[in-house]
């Protein structure tokens, strides 16, 4: 049974009314039916396009999206380098800071520790020669003591 047979059916059935094929009614219905096929049809194809023009935007916007990633990744990565290189820098520069002065503390403790050491020697040495004369003078008293006897 045809779509037209069905809607003269289902009107007889609802509404107790007989058409016929000739009805204006059915002939606007034919028409609209065309019409709408038509425009549907038309309607299809142009959703088509643009579903296809939407398709190659997404496309270029994926591209788009991972060139803007790769850029974003290495200035990233760019970034992060520059200051590991500028804390590392510091770094160096603060403890190449704090090995001068530490090295500088040594040195002054090292020209102390010889100071002192020198005023000591010279002190055992003034020791040593006293030492030296009193033993002298012991030896001289000593001898003349048994040589004068």
């Amino acid at each position: 049974m045809n779509p037209i047979e069905e809607a003269i059916k289902e009107v007889a059935l609802k509404h107790k009314i007989l058409i016929k094929q000739d009805d204006p009614a059915l002939v606007m219905a034919t028409i609209n039916e065309k019409l709408l096929a038509h425009y549907g049809a038309r309607w299809l194809s142009d959703m088509v396009q643009e579903l296809k023009a939407v398709g190659i935007l997404i496309e270029r916007n994926n591209e788009n999206a991972k060139q803007i990633a790769g850029q974003t990744i290495t200035k990233a990565g760019q970034f992060v380098h520059d200051q590991v290189i500028k804390a590392t820098t510091h770094t160096g520069e603060l403890l190449s800071k704090d090995v001068r002065a530490e090295g500088l503390v040594l040195q002054r403790d090292l020209e102390l520790f010889r100071a002192k050491f020198v005023a000591d020697v010279r002190s055992i040495q003034w020791l040593l020669f006293a030492m030296s004369l009193l033993t002298a003078l012991f030896l001289g008293i000593f001898l003349g003591m048994f040589l004068l006897k």
